[in-house]
């Protein structure tokens, strides 16, 4: 079926492959409560998967990630309000001059 598909016209090619006995299980990492607490981060809204900070898990870290977010997980949207003194967090997101501040405004 979808090796007869063409996607912006490039065809579709599908094959099965069959998979080694021992490869997938050597790849596999443990996915228990302990690990979730260090890599997941679950929101109304979204899931986070992140690496953690200990070498031996997730390897050294290859960017500057960690010191732009130090605790790696994106921070949740959060209503704002402008008054005279700046920005400030809303008290209330129904206010009517809240709004959610972008990326860089929650950092």
């Amino acid at each position: 079926m979808w090796s007869e598909t063409v996607i912006d016209v490039h065809p579709v090619v599908a094959s099965f492959i069959n998979q080694k006995v021992g490869v997938v299980e050597s790849n596999r990492v443990k996915v228990d409560e302990l690990w979730c607490s260090r890599h997941v981060m679950q929101t109304q809204y979204t899931i986070q998967i992140v690496r953690c900070n200990s070498t031996a898990c997730c390897g050294p870290w290859c960017s500057n990630y960690v010191h732009i977010f130090p605790i790696r997980f994106l921070p949740p949207p959060m209503p704002f309000e402008k008054s005279s003194a700046g920005l400030s967090i809303a008290s209330n997101d129904r206010q009517a001059n809240a709004f959610c501040g972008t990326l860089c405004q929650r950092i």
